[in-house]
């Protein structure tokens, strides 16, 4: 048997050294040809090929805005803030309703029917009240109970309006009376709920009474019905009535 010689040993492994070189390379570009090549449930992914003369754009760069949502130019800027200040200024510048003294506060009903008090005594009794701080509604009720507003109105020595006998300026000393309470005329209807409003300050104050509490008022009604000390007192109809009358005012301005 002839051995190959040495000279012959170096060709065979030339070539075998080539073979395998060229079928590496053919298996590799079959492998890994991402064209052909998908797993199962995975989409088959293809590389987007770019063009040398076409640019890559930076996700970076920031995008122009439109037109449509642009910032408003400087002078836009200013007229819209012209306008808002304009309008927060007309805001300020609402204020109440004035209240017009030349028509009345209430329209007065005593058991539905209407009672016409005037315009101008209605304006006489708030600013009474708000002077020496009661509340106007039970002096209505009051009224209505007395003389249903009847300015000459008398029974039994008590006079006017309110119903005040002449002892309250003749013999009581009250000291909230002003130094011509001796003199009026209890017929006229604004030196009546004058003198009312003095004596209902002495009551207050002699008996510790708050005429904004209910309580204190239905006291407040009973010593000006009965001229007696209040403090026990819890219900007295003449009061109940009062403030039931006081309940039927329709407020037409406040």
């Amino acid at each position: 048997m002839n051995l190959p010689t040495k000279k012959h040993g170096h060709c065979y492994i030339a070539a075998a050294t080539v073979l395998i070189v060229i079928l590496t390379f053919c298996c590799g570009a079959s492998f890994f040809n991402e064209d052909e090549v998908a797993y199962a449930g995975m989409p088959t992914v293809k590389t987007a090929q770019v063009s040398e003369s076409q640019p890559v754009e930076d996700p970076l760069e920031p995008i122009a805005i439109s037109e449509a949502v642009a910032a408003p130019a400087s002078d836009e800027v200013e007229v819209i803030l012209e306008e808002t200040t304009t309008a927060k200024t007309n805001v300020e510048e609402v204020e109440a309703p004035t209240l017009d003294r030349n028509k009345p506060i209430y329209e007065v009903y005593k058991n539905g029917w209407s009672v016409q008090v005037p315009t101008d005594l209605q304006w006489y009794i708030r600013d009474m009240c708000e002077k020496y701080s009661f509340p106007e509604k039970p002096i209505y009720g009051m009224i209505l109970c007395e003389s249903t507003f009847d300015p000459n109105a008398y029974n039994s020595g008590c006079y006017g309006l309110c119903q005040i006998n002449k002892f309250w300026i003749r013999g009581a000393a009250i000291e909230h009376f002003t130094d011509d309470y001796a003199s009026r005329d209890l017929y006229n209807p604004y030196h009546n709920i004058l003198t009312l409003m003095e004596m209902w300050c002495y009551a207050r104050d002699t008996y510790g009474l708050d005429p904004y509490n209910n309580a204190d008022m239905v006291k407040l009604l009973y010593w000006h019905n009965t001229g007696k000390d209040p403090r026990n007192v819890s219900n007295w109809t003449y009061a109940t009535r009062a403030l039931g009358y006081a309940d039927e005012l329709v407020l037409l301005q406040s």
